[in-house]
């Protein structure tokens, strides 16, 4: 086979010749794709802690998951009181327990107020009542009857909680409270306002209520209003 390349005579070309050229051209085709292999590699590097960190979050997450909820089985409705009994519960890395042994009667019907200082387990003691969180030990009973984990997301629909610093969209007063209830008419919500000591809103069908900022509402008049879109 006569060749003719640039630095070498013309003649027959030899064998190594012919194997070292091609191993050349493969060489310098894969020097990038080699490149970009390493490039991925110190990525991969880069990303394994958070990857790592991620799959234990999600495996945490699955070990703690609520029950499912139970076809036919609903929150109960009290009838005389809201009780925790013994209750502790321990955030994890803290070496106080935010909760230890607590025991409380909530009469139906009355406001209790809790004083404490930061951090001394007042918003723990909520969630604990409002189903958010459950004890790692005593229980939540409502009428002297221990609360059926199975029924918490139920029981979490009948707890309104209004949080310190109230939100409310910048919206109609009407469409914030349908946020809860949407195919709620205004009778529905007339009565929620009514038992959230919101009456000073009036909804209406032939009067689109102001907006939230525009009306003027002071704080304690939106905390009413989002009490009684919890109500829904």
């Amino acid at each position: 086979m006569e060749l003719l390349l640039a630095g070498l005579p013309r003649g027959r070309l030899d064998v190594g010749a012919m194997v070292l050229l091609p191993l050349v051209a493969l060489l310098a085709r894969a020097l990038p794709l080699l490149g970009a292999l390493q490039e991925a590699w110190q990525d991969r590097l880069h990303g394994a802690p958070a990857l790592d960190d991620a799959a234990a979050l999600m495996a945490d997450l699955e070990r703690a998951q609520e029950l499912p909820p139970v076809a036919g089985i609903f929150a109960p409705v009290p009838q005389a009181s809201i009780s925790l009994r013994d209750v502790v519960l321990c955030h994890q890395g803290r070496a106080a327990c935010a909760l230890d042994g607590v025991t409380l009667d909530f009469p139906l019907r009355t406001t209790t107020a809790l004083v404490g200082a930061s951090g001394a387990g007042k918003s723990t003691l909520a969630d604990v009542v409002g189903g958010l969180l459950l004890a790692d030990s005593g229980c939540l009973a409502v009428d002297g009857v221990p609360l059926d984990p199975a029924v918490l997301r139920a029981w979490r629909a009948r707890v309104a909680y209004v949080q310190q610093e109230p939100l409310l969209f910048h919206d109609t007063i009407r469409e914030n409270l349908r946020w809860a209830a949407p195919d709620a008419n205004d009778a529905a919500l007339a009565e929620a306002l009514e038992l959230a000591s919101a009456g000073f809103v009036r909804v209406t069908a032939e009067r689109q209520p102001a907006r939230v900022q525009a009306a003027g509402i002071a704080n304690l008049q939106q905390m009413n209003t989002m009490l009684a879109t919890s109500s829904e």
